[in-house]
């Protein structure tokens, strides 16, 4: 969205974010509210999402899902990759 770009124009961008107008509405902005209510919310939600590092922003200030690591499987231990340890006596 450009800056310049009119309340009711931003608006209508933001409506094609999924669950974004359904998150305003907890923080008590609902859909008969003004316009410029409703962007600024809708700001204030990806703002806080970009500062938890949920989303993620470019140069451009456009954001966008940020990339999930991918996770190892985990090896499960194995008595028999390590035959001469022992457990440790209890003191």
């Amino acid at each position: 969205m450009a800056d310049s770009a009119s309340a009711n124009d931003s608006l209508q961008a933001l409506r094609n974010i999924q669950g974004l107008m359904e998150k305003i509405v907890k923080i008590g902005v609902g859909p008969k509210d003004s316009a410029e209510s409703q962007v600024s919310a809708a700001e204030f939600v990806l703002e806080g999402l970009h500062a938890h590092k949920r989303i993620g922003r470019n140069e451009e200030r456009v954001f966008s899902a940020g990339e999930k690591p991918v996770k190892k499987p985990e090896k499960p231990f194995e008595a028999e990759e390590h035959p001469f340890r022992t457990r440790r006596p209890f003191n």
